[in-house]
């Protein structure tokens, strides 16, 4: 058994909650449901059956235990938060309790972004790398920085929420990837932007050219382009259809960028609505 110790920094507002559903809580399977997710997005070139044996032994299923256990997460109780999951609306823009007259998107609690968390957010990830065939403790770590870095936690991460920096592995600093290439360089050398499996794996990874200065902002982008370009396929349907697309926003310097990471969709999208959407958050 090895312990691997992330300190981390919130990015964005993460809408993550404990057993009331109301307070904010990083809870440990919910993390490990996100790994999960992607595990599974990046190894979408194996075989359907592989897939499955793989992920089992790797994370569990009806007949095993996970090799993943991920210990209590301690967050240091911090101020009342509250903000709007769509900022893009300026008129009613809500944060921290604000009920000012013309607010009609009130805040949701949320854990506070750019709150230095230091050992507040502490994630421990312990594998069992001798009873486990098919993931080590390096990988284990790349996975980790992929999920934080690709995606977020909680509701509305993929559109920007729940955003994860990391600042430190095992208490040396870190410094998380901010290219494609570093990005890849993640991923295993099995992995490929296709497969013959109807499956959502990756497709394809665009970091943002430009950077905003403040996270706000580029929220404000996000949501705005969500609307500007309405499709069933980008999760605007109704009923709703988990969109394709993932967007995360990561620390550059003083500045964030997003990332754009585009799964293999199991229904037809418009490419050229799918572009235009792509290149009003990344240029």
């Amino acid at each position: 058994m090895e312990k691997i110790v992330f300190e981390c920094e919130s990015v964005t507002p993460m809408f993550m909650y404990g057993a009331d559903g109301k307070t904010p809580e990083l809870r440990p399977a919910s993390v490990k449901g996100v790994m999960r997710f992607w595990w599974r997005a990046i190894n979408g070139n194996l075989p359907l059956n592989e897939l499955r044996d793989r992920e089992g032994e790797i994370f569990g299923n009806t007949e095993k235990k996970s090799k993943v256990i991920i210990y209590p997460i301690n967050i240091t109780k911090t101020e009342d938060f509250k903000i709007s999951t769509t900022p893009h609306h300026k008129k009613g823009y809500c944060s921290n309790n604000d009920n000012s007259k013309g607010c009609y998107f009130k805040g949701n609690s949320c854990m506070k972004a750019n709150q230095r968390v230091g050992k507040l957010y502490t994630f421990v990830i312990t594998i069992d790398i001798k009873s486990n065939k098919y993931m080590n403790r390096e990988q284990l770590k790349n996975l980790f920085i992929l999920t934080t870095t690709l995606g977020g936690l909680g509701q509305r991460s993929r559109r920007g929420f729940g955003c994860v920096h990391i600042t430190k592995v095992d208490d040396i600093n870190f410094t998380p990837p901010k290219t494609e290439q570093e990005i890849k360089e993640k991923i295993d050398d099995t992995f490929k932007y296709d497969s013959k499996i109807n499956y959502p794996y990756i497709q394809s990874i665009q970091v943002g050219n430009k950077a905003d200065d403040n996270y706000q902002e580029l929220l404000e982008t996000i949501g705005k382009t969500t609307h500007t370009y309405p499709d069933d396929m980008f999760g605007s349907g109704t009923p709703r259809y988990a969109s394709p697309i993932y967007i995360s926003v990561i620390k550059d310097g003083n500045k964030y960028r997003p990332i754009i990471t585009t799964l293999h969709n199991t229904k037809s999208i418009d490419a050229t609505k799918l572009r235009k959407f792509k290149e009003a958050i990344i240029l």
